[in-house]
């Protein structure tokens, strides 16, 4: 999903995977600090996505985002229903501007397919289909496998030092 095409990361000319991003924005989702309303962006995708696109590349182009897209408004929010104590019943929630998290998802896509012929296959963290259940499976299997071929184990200084 890398839209990167002569220097740009969503071209105008094919803006339409920007307005079915724009489209499929879930409105019942609280905006955030810009006060832009979900249900604007989703209803008006077809005639945001261009200038959105234009916005999206002199961003990239000039390096810089605007300072309301890296603002974020915390909000708390209860664990239980009646909270007592604001370190432990309540917790923090970040509303970011939805156009921000749309542009990012652009750039994550770009990077994930530049990256991934890159990353070492025992790289678990931001990989699409792998989790923290795939590396501790991945290093148990390891370790069984020095095991049993006699080799040391990793764990062997550890056990030592205790």
């Amino acid at each position: 999903m890398g839209f990167l095409i002569r220097g740009y990361l969503v071209s105008p000319k094919f803006s339409v995977p920007l307005a079915a991003k724009l489209a499929s924005i879930n409105v019942f989702k609280a905006p955030g600090p810009d006060g832009l309303p979900n249900l604007l962006l989703r209803d008006f995708a077809p005639y945001l996505c261009e200038p959105l696109a234009a916005i999206f590349n002199a961003s990239i182009r000039e390096g810089f985002v605007p300072c309301i897209w890296k603002s974020a408004e915390v909000i708390a929010v209860p664990k239980i229903p009646r909270p007592r104590s604001i370190q432990t019943d309540l917790r923090p929630i970040s509303l970011l501007p939805t156009v921000a998290k749309v542009l990012e998802s652009f750039i994550g896509s770009w990077l994930q397919s530049v990256l991934q012929p890159t990353l070492d296959d025992k790289q678990y963290g931001w990989r699409p289909k792998r989790s923290t259940t795939h590396a501790l499976t991945g290093i148990i299997h390891e370790w069984q496998s020095i095991l049993d071929h006699g080799r040391p184990s990793p764990t062997r200084g550890f056990q030592k030092s205790i």
